[in-house]
């Protein structure tokens, strides 16, 4: 009975450091018994927490470097905004020149816009605030439902866009629509 609270005591000291950052703990030492079990069991939860613990980290990484990257490119059309407001100083500007400016102005202040939007809905999913829903549709209408915000601006642009889809998609309608808007778009604004 001594030798086995002993050894319990040993399991606790070695589940202690494992909770306190050592990350590698062998429970192998406990060969026989019940204690051989439940050191087989805490062996499993070890390798399964250890392997959590990386993936937290790896996603956590790649939300500070999407954080990073969304607020480079925010800080792009922030510098084109105050060098075409500096542009609205100089004398004798003509009303067309004018018109180009506010129009590159609008396009500039969307896209900031759209990044902040961006950055918002990323926090949104590191916070687990949105939950996906899992549809079956076809790529004809989940194609069709993601262009009809761009169908006016595309018409405007004078450009044209075919889809020829088949088959069948599963997944969350609304946020892949808006992944395929975002593509879309800057297929369009690039074209």
């Amino acid at each position: 009975t001594r030798l086995r609270y002993a050894r319990i005591a040993d399991m606790a000291e070695d589940i202690d450091r494992l909770l306190h950052g050592q990350e590698s703990i062998s429970f192998n030492k406990y060969e026989e018994g019940e204690l051989a079990v439940l050191c087989n069991e805490l062996d499993k939860m070890t390798i399964r927490l250890l392997e959590q613990q990386q993936k937290l980290i790896q996603e956590k990484v790649f939300l500070v470097n999407s954080m990073a990257d969304v607020s480079h490119q925010i800080r792009t059309p922030l510098t084109a905004i105050n060098l075409l407001v500096s542009f609205f100083e100089q004398p004798g500007l003509t009303e067309e020149k004018k018109l180009e400016l506010t129009r590159e102005l609008f396009d500039l202040l969307s896209k900031i816009d759209w990044l902040i939007s961006a950055l918002l809905k990323m926090s949104r999913l590191d916070a687990g605030a949105i939950t996906f829903k899992k549809e079956k549709v076809s790529l004809d209408f989940l194609l069709k439902k993601a262009v009809e915000s761009l169908l006016v601006p595309i018409e405007l642009r004078e450009q044209e866009l075919r889809i020829r889809a088949e088959g069948e998609f599963e997944g969350d309608i609304p946020w892949t629509c808006e992944a395929l808007v975002n593509v879309l778009k800057n297929c369009m604004e690039h074209t």
